[in-house]
């Protein structure tokens, strides 16, 4: 390919918030935040984003903070990140 602006750029581990959504991640993501506003009850919850390196899960998380923030203010999203927590030895 010798067009440069066709290829797909693989970044480490960053969330592609600010590109094209190439994958219609999107969409999912919209579908998601709606039934999420729109539960019955306001009992906390979680949702685990699984997949392997690569597949758009930071992507998917970061889509999901933007349509919150932009289209339901009233949800509060947390988030946890495993890997910045070391693993407690018991002894």
């Amino acid at each position: 390919m010798a067009d440069t602006e066709s290829r797909i750029a693989l970044d480490a581990d960053r969330p592609n918030a600010d590109r094209r959504d190439l994958y219609n991640r999107k969409a999912f993501v919209q579908r998601l935040t709606q039934a999420v506003a729109q539960r019955p009850g306001r009992e906390p919850f979680i949702i685990g984003i699984e997949g392997s390196w690569g597949e758009g899960k930071s992507t998917v998380l970061e889509y999901m903070a933007q349509e919150l923030s932009t289209r339901h203010s009233d949800v509060t999203l947390v988030r946890f990140n495993p890997w910045t927590y070391q693993q407690l030895r018991c002894q």
